[in-house]
């Protein structure tokens, strides 16, 4: 064990850096005494600026232990390039988890007039718990043969879960919203299934297909969670981005619906790569799959793969740093963090904050630039992984070696260099290329920027992660 300094590293204005799975008690030293939360100094030091408010209920409660939370105590973070983006777990009665009431609890009477009094304001008629009740039963009828929830379910229950998510975002005004839900299902179970949805069913219209159905449903679906989003009263900067994670260990993520769907819902179903981290190549190869599944490629939107440090594995630090980088490399435009318990080692958190110093610089280059694939890359030698991005006459490659200390070779095709040079850039060293080959002796990860100018300065430029806690780079 060592004390190091904290990093100084600049905040990121359009990366989101998070550790969204984690409480200020589990980070750092809590909210200081005078209520200014103290720990954002070092938060936002490391260059991590996406603050967290983790298990945000989703039925409306509002975190005590997170003031932050609350839109009127955090004033100056938009000068600091500070935002709040709570973590909603998936449990609520109708929405978000199919471990809900609805689909477990036996359809009652007497709960649907409670739950029309407190949600309408009034009573509701015999003719109105009859509609609901026979919506009830059609969705766990349809849970119970599907095993997935059902997205054509529409009533009380719902409703009130939609109200409660509205209520807590108006008051809390997030930037950025992260959604974790394992139970939720995939659009492609939904489509399979969606004649056997009697509630969907009941919605049809006249010769419309099944795949148009399910389109249509997951549409609304989706837009009947987001659509409060649109206040511009509420949200001055801009709705937030909601951000969905589901069980996606194997293969390129499942999500509730296309990324067409998605996206004009204000939605974007980002990877949860638990096991597939600790085998960078597949992990790699995973993301860009997924990336070039986006509309557009992903380009100028959001894409947070979830990273971690423990999940189905303990993680090294430097591990950590590969994935992250890698993960950046095609074409992520930052990361959320599960969770601050991984903290077993405080050179984890300080790998985050060298992976941010490195993408940092570059930042319109993820949003803008398009990620290198298997085409871009000609030859290798021991290379365990790799990944870029490029545009503007730029790339920014990271490459992973199979043996440490070994001679390590990646090409590109010439179209994607040109007449270049390459800087590393956690040295700030310049790195020699022969043509458009890359050649050297690595006892770690290197993360180069290749452009015309990319060696021109003196040591080309300032180092950046170039910390103590890197083993292999001391």
């Amino acid at each position: 064990m060592a004390c190091v300094p904290t990093p100084v590293i600049p905040l990121p204005k359009r990366l989101v850096t998070s550790v969204t799975w984690a409480t200020a008690e589990m980070l750092f030293d809590g909210i200081s005494p005078d209520g200014t939360f103290s720990f954002l100094d070092t938060y936002a030091q490391l260059g991590l600026n996406t603050v967290p408010s983790v298990g945000l209920d989703p039925d409306g409660a509002l975190p005590a232990v997170a003031p932050w939370a609350f839109a009127g105590n955090r004033t100056g973070w938009a000068g600091r390039h500070l935002r709040y983006g709570p973590e909603l777990s998936g449990g609520s009665k109708a929405g978000w988890n199919g471990d809900s009431g609805v689909y477990s609890a036996p359809p009652n009477a007497t709960l649907v007039r409670e739950m029309w009094l407190a949600h309408t304001g009034r009573a509701a008629s015999d003719a109105d718990v009859a509609d609901e009740m026979r919506k009830w039963q059609q969705a766990q009828a349809f849970f119970n043969q599907s095993k997935r929830i059902d997205y054509a379910y529409d009533g009380v229950f719902w409703q009130a879960d939609v109200d409660a998510f509205c209520s807590t975002m108006q008051i809390t005004v997030p930037e950025i919203i992260f959604v974790d839900d394992e139970g939720f299902g995939n659009y492609d179970s939904w489509r399979l299934h969606v004649s056997n949805s009697a509630n969907a069913v009941s919605q049809r219209y006249p010769g419309e297909s099944d795949d148009a159905l399910a389109w249509r449903i997951a549409d609304q679906m989706l837009g009947s969670w987001s659509h409060c989003l649109q206040d511009k009263e509420k949200f001055k900067d801009g709705a937030p981005e909601i951000i969905f994670y589901g069980d996606d260990r194997i293969g390129p993520a499942p999500r509730p619906a296309p990324d067409a769907i998605m996206h004009a819902n204000g939605f974007t179903a980002s990877p949860s790569p638990y096991g597939p981290v600790h085998h960078p190549r597949m992990f790699a190869d995973w993301l860009r799959v997924h990336k070039q599944r986006m509309v557009n490629n992903g380009r100028s939107r959001l894409f947070l793969p979830w990273l971690t440090a423990g999940t189905y594995g303990e993680m090294t630090a430097e591990a950590l740093l590969e994935g992250a980088l890698l993960s950046l490399g095609v074409g992520a435009t930052g990361f959320a963090f599960f969770s601050a318990a991984d903290f077993d080692d405080g050179a984890k958190i300080l790998a985050l904050s060298t992976a941010t110093a490195m993408a940092a610089p570059f930042e319109e280059l993820f949003f803008e630039g398009e990620p290198l694939t298997h085409v871009d890359v000609t030859a290798t030698e021991n290379v365990l992984a790799w990944s870029g991005m490029r545009g503007n006459g730029s790339v920014w490659l990271v490459v992973t070696p199979s043996r440490r200390g070994v001679r390590t070779a990646l090409t590109l095709a010439n179209q994607t260099v040109g007449d270049a040079a390459a800087c590393d850039l956690v040295s700030a060293r310049p790195m020699r290329l022969d043509g458009s080959s890359f050649s050297a002796v690595l006892r770690s990860t290197v993360v180069l920027h290749i452009a015309s100018d990319a060696a021109s300065a003196a040591g080309c430029g300032t180092p950046l992660g170039e910390h103590v806690w890197w083993p292999s780079r001391r």
